[in-house]
C-alpha cells in the first residue's frame, strides 16, 4: 500500500502503485474486478477503474483492497481536473470516507500511515478549493488536514514528507482569517491541539517532543506571504501533472482484459 508521490514542492501526486494484495477465495468474483479496475487505471482510463471497483466495493462493502484503489481513482479525477466544482467537495468527502473505512482493519503501520497521509492530501485538495472559491470552511478544513498527517505521523514518525506536509498545513491554518462560523471551531481547535499533547502517553513523549521541535522548525521557515506564493504553484504544477497525465492516456492502449 503506497501513499500519493510528491511532486517537487507540493503536497498532491498521483498514487502510482494500487494495491493488489491476494484475497481469501469468497472474494474470487470481487478481486476479479478490482485486477480489472487496476488494468483501467494502469492506462488511466479513470472511468473505467471506477465502475470496476465501485462493483466490487457493491458485492463486498468492506473489502478494503477495492475502497482503497477506489479512493485512488477518485483522487485521479480530483488532479486531472475532471470533477466539476459544484461536486468538488461531495467527491473529497468520498475519498475520505473510503480511505477511512479502508484504514478501520488495517494493521500495518507503514500502510495505515499511507492511507492518512492520503486523507491529508485530500483535504489539502479542498481546503485550496475553498479557497480559490472564497468558500467558508477552509480553516476547519485544514485543522482536518492537520489531524490527519498527525495520525499518520503516529503511526510511522519518521516520515519526513508527511512531516514537511503537516508543517505547511499548519503554516496555512495560522495565516488564513477565521470565518463567520469558525471562531469558535478554532478555539476548539487549539484547545484539542493542546489536550492531545498532554494526553500523549508516556513511552511516546520524548519522540512527540523531538516531532513537534521539527515541526515548529519548518514552520519558522515559510511565512503566510511564502505559503500563499506556494499555493498558486502547487495549482501551477497540478495542471501541469494533469497534462502530462491526458498525454500519457492519448498514447496508451485501450484494451482491458
Amino acid at each position: 500500500m503506497r501513499k500519493h508521490n510528491a511532486l517537487p514542492y507540493t503536497l498532491i501526486g498521483l498514487l502510482l502503485c494500487l494495491v493488489v494484495e491476494p484475497a481469501p477465495a469468497q472474494h474470487r468474483t470481487d478481486r476479479s474486478y478490482v485486477r480489472s479496475g487496476n488494468r483501467s487505471y494502469a492506462n488511466s482510463r479513470w472511468n473505467a477503474a471506477e465502475i470496476k471497483f465501485r462493483k466490487a466495493t457493491d458485492m463486498t462493502p468492506a473489502y478494503a483492497d477495492a475502497q482503497y484503489n477506489l479512493a485512488n481513482t477518485l483522487y485521479s479525477h480530483l488532479i486531472t481536473d475532471s470533477v466539476p466544482n459544484a461536486q468538488f467537495g461531495e467527491v473529497c468527502q468520498e475519498i475520505i470516507d473510503l480511505y477511512t473505512a479502508s484504514a478501520a482493519n488495517e494493521t500495518d503501520p507503514q500502510a495505515k500511515a499511507a492511507i492518512h497521509h492520503n486523507i491529508g492530501n485530500t483535504l489539502y485538495l479542498r481546503g485550496l478549493f475553498e479557497m480559490n472559491n472564497r468558500k467558508e470552511g477552509v480553516k476547519q478544513t485544514y485543522a482536518q488536514c492537520i489531524a490527519a498527517y498527525k495520525e499518520a505521523l503516529k503511526a510511522n514518525p519518521a516520515d519526513h514528507e508527511t512531516r514537511f506536509n503537516l508543517a505547511k498545513a499548519k503554516a496555512i491554518y495560522n495565516a488564513v482569517p477565521p470565518g463567520n462560523n469558525e471562531n469558535q471551531q478554532d478555539q476548539q481547535q487549539q484547545q484539542q491541539n493542546s489536550q492531545d499533547d498532554q494526553q500523549q502517553p508516556q513511552e511516546n513523549q520524548q519522540q512527540q517532543q523531538q516531532q513537534q521541535n521539527e515541526d515548529e522548525r519548518d514552520i519558522s521557515k515559510e511565512n503566510a506571504e511564502q505559503i500563499l506564493q506556494a499555493l498558486m504553484q502547487d495549482e501551477k504544477d497540478l495542471q501541469e501533472k494533469a497534462q502530462k497525465i491526458e498525454n500519457q492516456k492519448n498514447r496508451k492502449l485501450e484494451k482491458d482484459w
